[in-house]
């Protein structure tokens, strides 16, 4: 089971919810601030009823929360990521990329940031967004959609893969129920 914690909070404890609170954990009254202190790792256990596919939903739904909030990206960086992206197999360095844009990488580099962008970060965001789409194509191995994104090798794809979603391109082709398309 989950270990009790402690409850600290900046009044008294009032009569009606004594014989509540005490059950949940441990409480100390008339402390600086309201929280819940927990013992060391349990916020750290594994969960008995913990289900990956519905883990990866839930990253899913918070990052396109999260970049809701992202404002619309200038026109310079909306130009880097169509070029970016139509170079995915060989990306180019920012300095390439500032030479097909007749800017310098410096621009380059502030609007990335204004944006809230670095390359990297807009890179990793453009290949996965291809790899979910070429991983909905069952017969594409998994080795052929890490050389259309540019990998020299499917491990580092592998390994990219799983820092950006959490899971491995085969378990994410494997728990999509539209993961049967063909090309």
């Amino acid at each position: 089971g989950i270990a009790q914690a402690s409850i600290e909070i900046g009044q008294d404890i009032p009569v009606a919810v004594q014989g509540t609170v005490e059950a949940m954990g441990t409480l100390l009254a008339g402390q600086d601030a309201e929280r819940l202190v927990f013992a060391p790792g349990t916020l750290d256990a594994i969960l008995p009823l913990a289900e990956p596919v519905t883990h990866f939903e839930a990253r899913r739904h918070c990052q396109t929360v999260q970049d809701s909030f992202r404002p619309e990206p200038s026109a310079l960086v909306s130009q880097l990521s169509a070029q970016l992206e139509q170079q995915l197999e060989a990306p180019p360095s920012l300095e390439q990329l500032a030479t097909q844009l007749h800017c310098t990488s410096r621009t380059l580099r502030r609007h990335l940031q204004r944006d809230g962008y670095g390359y990297q970060q807009l890179l990793d965001q453009l290949r996965f967004r291809r790899a979910k789409q070429l991983l909905d194509h069952q017969q594409l191995p998994i080795y052929a959609i890490a050389e259309q994104l540019g990998f020299s090798e499917t491990a580092s794809f592998r390994h990219a893969f799983q820092r950006w979603s959490g899971t491995t391109p085969r378990a994410w082709r494997q728990s999509q129920p539209h993961a049967h398309n063909p090309l």
